[in-house]
């Protein structure tokens, strides 16, 4: 199947249904929305007092450490009581978002609400919050690891004290010739531990100058405004359009593998096996000759090439509800008869008979004692479905009749008729086989 036609039948027979799927589906994305107040965001920004970070990877470190501070629930508390305004507290702490600004240590800090003031205040409040914490967490921790550092000198000054007080008393002993090897150890034990407590010392002061060059923590840029949120209305009509799109195309392409459907001349002629004579408009019982394709030129030849003494019209009717059925026209055009004309043998006086050729019926008498080969042209509707085609065959198979071809047709105004390629058009006189055709109206 070609991915055209497949494209007629999916997007075409049912445009209605996927038009249908695809509005209630941008409908559904903005019912999501349709008790949603406007939000205004407001965003503060800050620094951690943390050494510039090196790389992304870093900096964000950094700001996942700012929100788990920012979004801790006694903080988040502390700044809606500050503010002074009714708020959940997990409602404000699902609506702070903290990002890294590039690989900087700049935070910045946003956070939406419906009321401008207040997602002003709020984010403030809360940026304020996060430095205090950071700050104290940094003092807290500096404080810590000087307190450990001045635990372990003491230690250390105790056991050198002690070492000495050991020191002078086996240097003042009677036989200091036996206490000289234990004085070696004592002194060697001693050198030890004021090597050590010289580094602790050191390490203390390396932190006490590490807490004046560390970067401030503080507030750089105070929010003072807040900006309207566009929010997700917008994203999710468009979703739900898209979800409307795939499944009104799932749903034609169901109904279309139970009852498939042919759409356009070149799909319904391979269908019944027949030749594309050509498309027209119109009601097929208000067809002439005319009207047909290039004037019926295509409806001669194959009458010509299939030998047939007369043509019949009919038409496929599948409309309404009912079965499919083959129906003969009644209108302007429904027969087509060939006779010879008068430069082919003619019939002799008495029987009737040519000379040479296929018997012609000089009247009506004589035409029913003539065997006649009929030939059906049958106009199909640009839509059908599959299942139509059987009543076309089962109406072939009990006329026995030869189906020369068919011809498509849609009722649709401006709708202009057009002919399948063929051969050149000949005239209605055709010397080579001395015929004629006539149109019973």
């Amino acid at each position: 199947m070609e991915l055209r036609e497949l494209s007629h039948r999916l997007l075409q027979l049912h445009a209605k249904l996927i038009i249908a799927l695809i509005v209630v589906g941008v409908l559904g994305g903005l019912a999501l929305h349709v008790n949603d107040e406007p939000q205004y965001q407001a965003k503060a920004r800050l620094v951690l007092g943390a050494e510039d970070p090196q790389d992304l990877a870093t900096a964000a470190a950094l700001a996942d450490t700012a929100r788990g501070i920012v979004t801790g629930p006694q903080l988040v508390g502390k700044a809606i009581k500050q503010v002074g305004v009714p708020r959940d507290a997990e409602t404000v702490a699902a609506a702070i978002d903290v990002n890294q600004i590039g690989s900087s240590g700049v935070l910045s800090l946003a956070i939406e609400d419906r009321d401008r003031q207040v997602a002003v205040k709020l984010a403030n409040a809360l940026a304020s919050a996060v430095v205090s914490t950071r700050i104290d967490l940094l003092e807290n921790g500096l404080a810590a690891s000087v307190r450990n550092l001045d635990q372990q000198a003491a230690s250390v000054g105790g056991q050198i004290q002690k070492l000495n007080t050991r020191i002078e008393a086996l240097a003042a002993a009677s036989a200091p010739n036996r206490a000289t090897a234990q004085l070696g150890q004592l002194e060697a034990r001693r050198t030890s531990l004021e090597a050590e407590a010289t580094q602790i010392a050191v390490q203390r002061n390396a932190l006490v100058a590490q807490q004046g060059q560390r970067p401030e923590t503080t507030v750089t840029d105070k929010a003072v405004s807040a900006a309207p949120v566009h929010g997700r209305r917008l994203l999710d009509a468009l979703l739900g359009g898209m979800l409307g799109l795939v499944l009104g195309i799932a749903v034609a392409a169901l109904r279309e593998a139970f009852r498939p459907s042919l759409v356009g001349g070149p799909a319904i002629a391979r269908a019944v096996d027949a030749p594309l004579l050509g498309e027209m408009s119109g009601t097929p019982d208000s067809w002439t000759r005319a009207a047909l394709p290039d004037s019926g030129t295509y409806v001669e030849r194959a009458a010509d090439s299939a030998n047939v003494d007369e043509v019949r019209f009919g038409v496929l009717d599948s409309s309404g509800r009912r079965a499919a059925r083959v129906r003969m026209l009644e209108g302007p055009l429904h027969r087509m008869r060939f006779h010879q004309t008068s430069d082919a043998p003619q019939p002799g006086p008495v029987t009737g008979t040519p000379a040479k050729g296929r018997p012609v019926p000089t009247s009506d008498a004589d035409a029913s004692d003539v065997p006649t080969r009929t030939g059906l042209v049958v106009a199909i509707p640009r839509v059908l479905k599959v299942a139509d085609i059987d009543a076309l065959t089962n109406f072939m198979w009990l006329s026995g009749w030869r189906l020369l071809g068919v011809i498509v047709y849609r009722s649709s105004p401006g709708w202009k008729s057009s002919a399948w390629p063929g051969p050149e058009r000949r005239s209605s006189q055709d010397g080579a086989r001395g015929e004629h055709v006539e149109v019973d109206a």
